[in-house]
């Protein structure tokens, strides 16, 4: 894992740091990451703070700067006794939008996936209906809420995106918003597990998916720690269930996205 950025104008020959590493400098950052600042800044800020409380040959120190310099950053000046690391530089990359071709083998087995898997999990849309909605990640209580509603709606052998959607549903019957938290947050899980388009009739009961992105989905596993072999079998699932949407779509000359309806009251599993 050899790489450089210049520090301070001179080239700073980055060390072999473990995936570890890279999943500790994530836990950092995420808990700064808003939709006003962008990403690499943030990344930058935990550089600073690290060179200052410990110091620039901590390898925390050095996975700063290399995922500084994946997100595109060629020189950035530091100076650990105002704990500050400013972008002098930068060149837009795939891990810098977040592209799933970032998130590949050697990526995630090394731990450089997580920065791009950072930066898609952080910056995501879902369209709902004709509404576009910019999605912020919810905390933890949310999240373990809203996963075991799912789980206790989820009827035997139904994809988990399809009793999600029915969450979805309820919700927006009851006349929740999507600034409500637990709606926001059944947002966040169907996005990721790869939902870009949810097609939502309140008065039919029905919903419908669009495609779902291979991107979203495989970084949302990596950030859950999944392995590069437990990555694939993802994006294999999310490739089998587009081919069966497509399939299904052409059969029936539907648009795809209205191909998958479902009764979108809460029903409990059987």
């Amino acid at each position: 894992m050899s790489a450089t950025i210049r520090v301070n104008g001179e080239y700073f020959p980055l060390r072999e740091v473990s995936k570890d590493h890279f999943a500790g400098l994530v836990k950092l950052v995420t808990q700064k990451i808003t939709w006003d600042e962008a990403i690499p800044q943030v990344f930058a800020q935990a550089a600073g703070l690290i060179a200052s409380e410990k110091g620039t040959e901590d390898l925390l120190y050095h996975a700063a700067l290399r995922a500084l310099a994946e997100l595109g950053a060629r020189s950035v000046t530091v100076d650990a006794s105002q704990k500050l690391c400013t972008i002098v530089e930068e060149n837009p990359t795939p891990t810098a939008n977040g592209d799933a071709s970032a998130i590949g083998f050697s990526a995630i087995e090394s731990g450089v996936a997580y920065i791009a898997a950072t930066v898609n999990a952080f910056r995501r849309t879902i369209r709902v209906n004709e509404e576009e909605i910019r999605l912020t990640r919810q905390s933890r209580e949310i999240g373990q809420k809203i996963t075991g509603l799912v789980t206790q709606v989820r009827q035997v052998n139904e994809p988990v995106l399809i009793a999600a959607g029915r969450v979805l549903g309820s919700m927006m019957k009851a006349g929740k918003t999507f600034d409500d938290p637990e709606l926001h947050m059944t947002l966040v899980m169907l996005s990721d597990l790869g939902v870009r388009l949810v097609r939502v009739d309140v008065e039919k009961g029905i919903l419908g998916f669009g495609p779902l992105d291979e991107g979203n989905a495989v970084a949302a596993a990596c950030m859950q720690g999944l392995n590069a072999e437990q990555i694939g079998e993802v994006r294999k699932r999310v490739g089998e269930w587009n081919e069966k949407m497509r399939q299904m779509s052409t059969q029936s000359n539907q648009p795809q996205r209205a191909m998958i309806p479902s009764l979108m009251g809460v029903r409990r599993r059987r």
